[in-house]
């Protein structure tokens, strides 16, 4: 199949997986729900740092997503082969996970850098993969991987569009000078 056409596929396959497989959004609303809340939150209150234990949270949020989104792997009928690919594909998201945990607790990196690796955008867009992947709802293979980093990128850059131009809450304080 030509290039284009089957990353235009991927992209489909990735907007219509929670659509066809509706038990997913089980897994999938409060994940986007949590998402949103905070993205709308840091943005708005554009003075406050992300914080050593947010960061740390978010870590723990992905790990136990990323950790719920592995139990279908496991639900693999005697007789079956266990879905390495699916496997394999969501185990950079648990070294993500771990070693965003690690540098948080231990503060291990500066603040700035463990800040940004633990921003929602990042942990949240991955925690919907591993729900996507885990259960099954997306073919794991290059046009799919690719598609997920094109989408990453357009994905910060709505969320930059979208939220930049939003006031900073604490200069709209009453009572403020």
């Amino acid at each position: 199949m030509a290039f284009f056409p089957s990353l235009w596929n991927a992209f489909g396959e990735i907007f219509y997986a929670p659509f066809l497989r509706k038990n997913l959004w089980w897994q999938l609303a409060p994940v986007l729900a949590l998402w949103l809340i905070l993205e709308i939150y840091l943005d708005r209150h554009k003075g406050e740092q992300l914080g050593w234990n947010t960061a740390l949270g978010n870590a723990i949020s992905l790990f136990w997503v990323r950790l719920a989104a592995m139990q279908p792997l496991f639900n693999v009928p005697v007789g079956e082969s266990f879905p390495l690919d699916r496997f394999f594909a969501i185990l950079p998201i648990r070294v993500y996970a771990l070693f965003g945990g690690y540098i948080s607790f231990g503060h291990k990196l500066g603040a700035r850098v463990t800040y940004a690796l633990a921003y929602p955008t990042i942990i949240y867009y991955l925690c919907v993969f591993a729900v996507l992947w885990g259960n099954e709802a997306l073919d794991v293979n290059k046009y799919i991987l690719l598609a997920a980093v094109l989408l990453f990128g357009v994905v910060y850059g709505l969320r930059w569009l979208f939220f930049w131009p939003l006031p900073d809450v604490e200069g709209l304080m009453v009572g403020e000078k």
